[in-house]
């Protein structure tokens, strides 16, 4: 069947995008046009097989883009006479059902459905979902991940009880509808692929997942709350990013203290889980300056602050570095950090020490710890300042 595409789409003429468009308009609205002698010679002169010069886009292609009622006549007998053209791609990759998607035309994504069913009796197709399944060119997206990717809820709920197998398809950057719903925030269409398609896949791009996607767009933390019920509370430690990051990393970096309160009530050992660079999310909302974050982190995990990144360095370590003078104040506030406040990192500065190459004096006086201590250079926090 690809064969007889192939050697259809090479008989093909081309022509602008726009004469197409005008085209279907006319002939596709039952008031005017037909008695109009201008329009005449242009529908005469315009074939149903042709293409247009830019993405290759056949009749159905431009249909799709120009009219709310496919049920007309003429596209009805195109259906008939041109079936293949109605799943034939574009030079993206994308077929008209993929159109009919990114636009959220539901209308024509069904004919094109029944036409699918028809379609496949007596060609080389298992199933009409196999047509529904093509993906295009660039992305190797399916019509659902277009509907989701555009959050347009009723022709991806369309197209998921057409083929509930269409939930696991992950795109070439390893992109779940779910995901992309998530990521979108489509919560009506996210929340339907939970309710209905408990096998669906929860993966994302670069080792992400649905819950990934969640902490970045800080979701709602009732929305988390459900991704946690249907998702179990491993997918909090499924996965990480290629920095190394889980979700709750991406929780604490956004000040999302309410929903790093609910991923430790789920899983507590997360707060003792470093990224690439050794940080832990205390790491991380110290340095960003979240003390709603860190309080959580600290309530929870007492012991979290004796935890080094890389170059074994405290979360007041980073606070200094990266000037939270209210982030300090507030560690050396907690008893934990008592017999922390001293610690040396792997060049043997204390975070006076760090104060004082930062030339920064607010947190220097705040720091009012032991001066005497010396780095790998012999130098006390004096010296350089």
């Amino acid at each position: 069947m690809s064969g007889l595409v192939q050697l259809l789409k090479s008989s093909l003429t081309r022509l602008e995008e726009q004469q197409y468009f005008s085209f279907i308009q006319i002939i596709t609205n039952p008031f005017f046009g037909w008695f109009h002698e201008e329009y005449s010679q242009k529908i005469e002169s315009l074939d149903p097989l042709e293409i247009t010069c830019g993405q290759e886009n056949n009749i159905f292609h431009v249909a799709v883009k120009c009219t709310a009622n496919p049920r007309t006549d003429p596209i009805q007998t195109w259906l008939r006479e041109y079936s293949l053209l109605a799943f034939q791609p574009n030079n993206k990759g994308d077929t008209p059902l993929h159109v009919a998607a990114k636009l959220g035309n539901k209308s024509f994504g069904a004919v094109l459905i029944e036409h699918a069913k028809r379609v496949v009796e007596g060609h080389n197709y298992e199933s009409y979902r196999d047509l529904l399944r093509k993906v295009n060119y660039v992305k190797e997206n399916t019509a659902l991940h277009e509907a989701v990717f555009n959050g347009h809820f009723e022709i991806a709920k369309l197209l998921m009880e057409e083929d509930p197998s269409l939930t696991c398809f992950e795109n070439k950057d390893g992109e779940s509808p779910l995901f992309l719903a998530v990521e979108g925030r489509f919560y009506d269409i996210a929340s339907i692929i939970l309710d209905t398609y408990p096998n669906c896949s929860l993966l994302g791009r670069k080792g992400m997942n649905v819950m990934h996607a969640a902490a970045i767009r800080s979701c709602t933390k009732d929305f988390v709350k459900k991704l946690l019920e249907r998702c179990g509370s491993q997918i909090l430690e499924k996965s990480e990013d290629e920095f190394g990051w889980m979700p709750h990393h991406y929780t604490a970096n956004n000040g999302q203290s309410r929903l790093v309160r609910l991923f430790l009530e789920a899983k507590k050992c997360i707060a003792y889980i470093k990224d690439k660079q050794g940080m832990t999310a205390l790491h991380i909302s110290a340095k960003m300056g979240h003390v709603g974050v860190m309080r959580a982190l600290m309530e929870k995990c007492p012991d979290i602050g004796e935890l080094l990144d890389n170059r074994d360095r405290t979360a007041l370590h980073i606070a200094v570095e990266h000037k939270q003078s209210f982030v300090v104040n507030t560690l050396l506030s907690m008893r934990p950090f008592v017999n922390l406040i001293n610690e040396q990192d792997n060049e043997g500065n204390t975070a006076l020490h760090v104060a004082a190459m930062d030339g920064y004096s607010r947190i220097f006086k705040c720091l009012n710890i032991n001066k005497r201590i010396i780095n790998k250079m012999g130098m006390t926090a004096f010296d350089i300042a």
